[in-house]
């Protein structure tokens, strides 16, 4: 199994299906906010769909917003690319779009209500304020990580994994300091649209014990 970078395929323990045999593909200049990079990111931010969609519906809808990203995952892990991040920049994170790339993870996000299946849901003390979260499942989380690890091997992000030191996960960095973020981050961290709250902290808590071993 394996992921297309720069043309290449880079070895991926996660499932990934890319836009060759999916037909599911965005293309510079052609589709809503898709360019041509003028240098690989190194900047990877993380989503989740606000809506029970799995990767071939989340695709078309976000043809209907006039928004891409370069991946999305259903719940059970599986994911679906639909370009190559180091020649394609989508519009996943407005601000950030040109010196990262995203990936959208199926999930209602905030509510347990319909979810499928059924997740538990945590709140965290946000800067905003309190925030009820759904966490993803297992099988996500897992291949998140096999995902992550992937881009570490292939030197496509830095070896620590995160974006933030720890004791920044919750917070929102300011917009001058985004260009400088290597690594991954999440949707509430970088975007100028108000009000994105997405992954959740859970995530990153997730990612540092499966990297850092703490």
């Amino acid at each position: 199994m394996a992921l297309i970078w720069n043309g290449e395929q880079i070895p991926c323990e996660a499932h990934v299906i890319d836009w060759r045999s999916s037909g599911l593909e965005y293309i510079a200049r052609k589709d809503p906010g898709c360019g041509k990079r003028k240098k690989p990111p190194a900047l990877f931010v993380v989503h989740y769909t606000g809506a029970e969609n799995p990767p071939p519906v989340a695709y078309k809808h976000r043809l209907k917003v006039r928004k891409s990203v370069e991946f999305a995952m259903d719940y059970h892990g599986q994911i679906w690319q639909f370009c190559d991040p180091a020649k394609v920049f989508c519009a996943h994170a407005q601000g950030a779009n040109t010196f990262s790339f995203g990936m959208e993870i199926q999930s209602r996000g905030v509510t347990k209500d319909f979810a499928t299946p059924p997740r538990g849901r945590y709140t965290a003390d946000m800067p905003w304020g309190k925030q009820s979260y759904v966490f993803f499942t297992k099988d996500q989380l897992d291949a998140l990580c096999q995902f992550v690890d992937a881009l570490i091997q292939a030197r496509i992000i830095p070896a620590k994994g995160l974006a933030m030191a720890k004791k920044d996960i919750k917070k929102r960095i300011r917009p001058g300091d985004w260009s400088k973020l290597k690594g991954v981050a999440g949707h509430y961290h970088v975007d100028t649209e108000p009000g994105k709250i997405d992954p959740g902290p859970h995530v990153f808590e997730e990612l540092w014990m499966h990297f850092n071993d703490v």
